[in-house]
């Protein structure tokens, strides 16, 4: 009972310090705006640094013989099945009924770095801190749809950055922002909880991104 205390205590060291690091740099980006021009390669070296190395370290620490279970690479059928599943849903919502997300055109980003940070690195980074190490750790503390809303609340406080670099700060802009990344956070966290598997919000969570990155218009 008192290691399960322990380890419930200690998981929210990896959240704090990604999230006082990723702030941390992102302070730096506002204050010299020039290294937020800087190429996508060095921020993903920055996420990845800050976010999913503690995440890794944490899992690596307390879950030695566990750590693959724990990470979410065990049960690779459920998480291709809900994966890919919701990732053709995904896509026929924004190709196959267009009037439901707007009139969008979209080209396929050419940039690596783009590729590497963005669509590739950053799901990786998110799903495995959020989903594999933050949401598991609290349904241990609390019921499943609690230990959603909770770290879905966490997934949008790690995009509130973002938003103040790009000087997206009005108020009802903000409500909107952080109301659709919260509910992006619940249906990854669902999706994680009911395949049992990383692959189940990792593969959704990279289409969700390749296709935020291919709208040009």
């Amino acid at each position: 009972m008192e290691k399960n205390k322990a380890t419930l205590n200690l998981f929210y060291w990896p959240l704090i310090i990604g999230l006082t690091l990723w702030y941390s740099w992102v302070i730096v980006m506002w204050q010299m705006p020039s290294l937020n021009q800087t190429d996508s390669l060095l921020r993903a070296f920055i996420r990845v640094g800050s976010l999913l190395i503690p995440a890794l370290i944490y899992i690596w620490k307390v879950y030695p013989k566990k750590k693959w279970e724990f990470l979410g690479l065990k049960n690779i059928k459920s998480g291709l099945k809900w994966g890919l599943g919701f990732s053709l849903i995904l896509l026929l919502i924004n190709f196959g009924i267009p009037t439901l997300i707007g009139d969008y055109e979209y080209a396929l980003p050419t940039s690596a770095a783009i590729w590497l940070n963005h669509i590739i690195g950053s799901p990786i980074t998110e799903e495995v801190l959020f989903r594999s190490v933050v949401f598991q750790e609290l349904k241990k503390k609390t019921n499943t749809w609690k230990s959603i809303v909770i770290s879905s609340l966490l997934f949008v406080i790690l995009h509130v950055p973002k938003w103040i670099l790009l000087n997206e700060l009005e108020p009802m802009m903000l409500l909107r922002r952080a109301t659709y990344i919260f509910v992006v956070g619940v249906i990854f966290a669902f999706l994680f909880h009911k395949s049992k598997s990383l692959l189940g919000s990792l593969i959704p969570h990279w289409v969700h991104n390749l296709i935020s990155m291919s709208i040009v218009n």
